[in-house]
């Protein structure tokens, strides 16, 4: 993850998760009501503490 940015892909082909893209993209997918579920599949190496439990506290929050 990388912490307060927008999501990119690096030059060797890796997609590069921001935060703060994948925080939206998790609201909105809670606010609409059309989606019922979410399929959210984390396969990293590392990143930054603070981006990892801005997610998860996104994840936590209940639908509406």
């Amino acid at each position: 993850m990388i912490g307060g940015r927008q999501s990119r892909r690096r030059p060797s082909s890796r997609m590069m998760m921001g935060h703060e893209t994948v925080s939206a993209d998790l609201r909105r997918a809670r606010m609409d009501k059309d989606i019922a579920a979410v399929v959210f599949r984390v396969d990293s190496r590392g990143g930054e503490g603070l981006a990892s439990d801005l997610i998860s506290r996104e994840v936590r929050q209940p639908p509406r």
